[in-house]
């Protein structure tokens, strides 16, 4: 017998991002934010199940998943979680094969300011894939607007309209 089969070339490439974000809020609360109330805050427009998305999670122990859930079920897990410390940093790993990343980690820090009081709130991610040429630019502008806006403007007392779960709604 005999199986036919073709080879092409694949070009792996990495994506490293370092973003520091300055937030007017403790970093227990911005840590509370980012890790009990990401539906709130997080955009619509950056789910894996479009319309259908009805929650994101983060289940906050060792193992525990940052989980897409979706109506009639379904769903999908960006991250799961490597390490935490209450208050401080949580760091994820981002399994090969999920829908929005090349394989990698990402970390995010909550510091007190120097300066002001406040949170310095650091975002580390780091990944491998195959990517096409704007990838990176693709990343940039998806935590730009999910942390350096979105996270900062809800931590600081905003309600963010087209949360996947605007404020006050009910799961």
């Amino acid at each position: 017998m005999k199986i036919d089969g073709n080879t092409q070339k694949v070009e792996i490439a990495s994506v490293e991002i370092e973003q520091e974000v300055p937030i007017s809020a403790s970093p227990q609360h911005v840590y509370d934010c980012f890790m009990n109330d990401i539906a709130s805050w997080w955009s619509r427009s950056w789910v894996m199940g479009g319309p259908n998305t009805d929650n994101i999670i983060i289940e906050a122990e060792p193992g525990g998943r940052l989980l897409e859930h979706w109506q009639g079920g379904g769903g999908c897990i960006w991250a799961v979680v490597q390490s935490i410390s209450p208050g401080r940093l949580v760091s994820f790993s981002i399994p090969a094969g999920v829908l929005w990343s090349g394989a990698g980690m990402f970390r995010v820090v909550f510091e007190a300011a120097e300066e002001g009081g406040g949170t310095l709130l650091k975002l580390s991610h780091h990944c491998f894939n195959m990517f096409q040429e704007d990838s990176h630019s693709g990343y940039v502008k998806g935590w730009t607007e999910l942390i350096g806006t979105r996270l900062k403007s809800y931590a600081e007392g905003g309600r963010i309209a087209d949360a996947i779960r605007p404020s006050g709604t009910q799961v």
